[in-house]
């Protein structure tokens, strides 16, 4: 059925607030769920999928970050140590090996 030019199929249109009324309502739900279940969504999703995990976490930092260091207190070999730490976390938690440096600055190979 058509309808005629400039005739609507509903005059009165959507009642004022009903769309907001549907997104509160959900947000409110998930909200909900969430408090009582999102631990616990993370811990299974940290252990059964790591790669969605981290994936999940990247895509909460800014595209534009920019990590400066600012603290001048430590040296380089500290900084070289805790990004090693923190690879060779990363690459078991993703069931990898860690990265190996070659002899060769920037020269990094996965085995």
């Amino acid at each position: 059925m058509k309808f005629e030019k400039g005739k609507s199929g509903n005059p009165a249109g959507r009642p004022k607030g009903s769309k907001n009324k549907l997104n509160e309502d959900f947000l409110s739900d998930l909200s909900a769920d969430w408090e009582e279940h999102g631990a616990a969504a993370i811990e299974t999703v940290r252990t059964t999928d790591p790669t969605a995990y981290f994936k999940t976490a990247a895509s909460l930092i800014p595209k534009d970050y920019n990590v400066n260091r600012t603290d001048e207190s430590g040296d380089i070999d500290e900084l070289k140590a805790e990004v090693e730490r923190l690879d060779t976390e990363i690459a078991t938690a993703l069931g990898i090996a860690p990265t190996k440096e070659k002899g060769t600055k920037g020269d990094t190979t996965r085995h």
